[in-house]
């Protein structure tokens, strides 16, 4: 960095010590906080720009507890290589994803930091956008309640490129939430009320904005079974209105969209008595079923079977595709074939490794 533009930092650091310090008053609305926290973040920000550091999480490796790989096996010539890998820490949190290709080269990633008590405190995701990679790093803000009120969105040149604001209704209930992100141009806000249930949500990006309105029915004993979902679209003026039906589980048994003129999706789902899904259909305007996914579990509850049915042109489900699932003593999945026409595609094996 050239000494006048060091210069020029480290007064703009000395000005917001200064900014900050003036804020440190009994003030705790959320207002409050979140205003001192963006203060302190452009302190931060300022400080490693003058050390030509970044903000991107770095994962620790004393942190990390458990290891898991997933490896892809080519059955014809079986040659194998790492497709992703997990990081945990002891408390099961997600310290960090990755997503390789072939040549070992990452394609995705995400990483994670928390503080002693599991909240997420800064996550850094790796992800493509206009032919090229971005990092985007969130910076999260707690109240003195522990409850999340705030993040900011930065990238790798630590510009700011989106933000987030949560506020809470006296019993804690997440009241309001506001999201946007600046590469897409996208927000979002949604309203709930005092138990949880979403009032109101507005949506704004590049293709246009909407508002959507929601009404919920109960049974007798306060089970939510119905959720009715209408959307209007400002710059076409169409509405469509989604009606979903939930079970004694709180899953969805049936999800229905229209518009004004017909069905656009329809969507239907089965469980066991356990709550797993065992079998999910999409079907057409009409009703009549497109594509079926059926489901096996062993009995511990863990998925080894899901078979994928297509609807061909007689109007004949034709099993498209199919997994089977292998886990080890410890329920953890070991092995994954992707079988098609009887003939194994792909293998996917699982690894673990534990740092006691």
């Amino acid at each position: 960095m050239k000494k006048k533009n060091r210069v020029l930092v480290l007064l703009m650091i000395f000005t917001l010590m200064l900014l900050l310090a003036s804020c440190r008053s009994n003030g705790t609305s959320p207002r409050e906080e979140v205003a001192k926290q963006q203060f302190k973040e452009e302190l931060e920000t300022l400080q490693r720009l003058a050390k030509g550091k970044t903000n991107e999480v770095e994962v620790n490796k004393e942190d990390v507890y458990l290891v898991k790989t997933e490896i892809i096996e080519d059955p014809d010539n079986k040659t194998q290589y790492t497709s992703r890998e997990w990081k945990y820490d002891k408390n099961d949190n997600l310290l960090s994803l990755v997503y390789m290709n072939k040549d070992g080269g990452e394609t995705y990633y995400e990483k994670h930091k928390y503080d002693e008590k599991s909240k997420l405190l800064k996550s850094t995701i790796k992800k493509q956008f206009m032919g090229g990679p971005i990092y985007i790093t969130k910076t999260y803000t707690y109240d003195k309640d522990g409850r999340k009120i705030a993040y900011v969105a930065t990238n790798q040149k630590d510009e700011k490129c989106g933000k987030g604001i949560y506020q809470y209704y006296s019993n804690g209930q997440l009241k309001y939430e506001y999201s946007e992100d600046g590469y897409s141009k996208k927000t979002k806000e949604i309203y709930y009320d005092k138990s949880g249930e979403k009032t109101k949500e507005l949506n704004s990006n590049l293709m246009g904005d909407s508002v959507t309105s929601f009404k919920c029915e109960y049974d007798k004993d306060g089970n939510k079974i119905k959720e009715i979902q209408t959307r209007k679209y400002k710059g076409n003026g169409i509405t469509i209105i989604t009606t979903i039906n939930y079970n004694k589980f709180g899953k969805i048994t049936k999800q229905i969209s229209k518009d004004e003129n017909e069905i656009t999706d329809w969507y239907e789902s089965k469980y066991d008595k356990n709550g797993n899904v065992i079998e999910s259909t999409s079907k057409d305007k009409c009703g009549n079923i497109e594509i079926m996914r059926k489901y096996k579990y062993n009995r511990h509850g863990k998925e080894i079977e899901m078979t994928r049915f297509d609807r061909n042109n007689n109007g004949e489900l034709i099993e498209k595709w199919r997994y089977k699932n292998e886990y080890d003593d410890k329920n953890n999945k070991v092995k994954a074939k992707k079988i098609i026409e009887g003939e194994i595609f792909t293998i996917l094996h699982y690894k673990y490794k534990f740092n006691n």
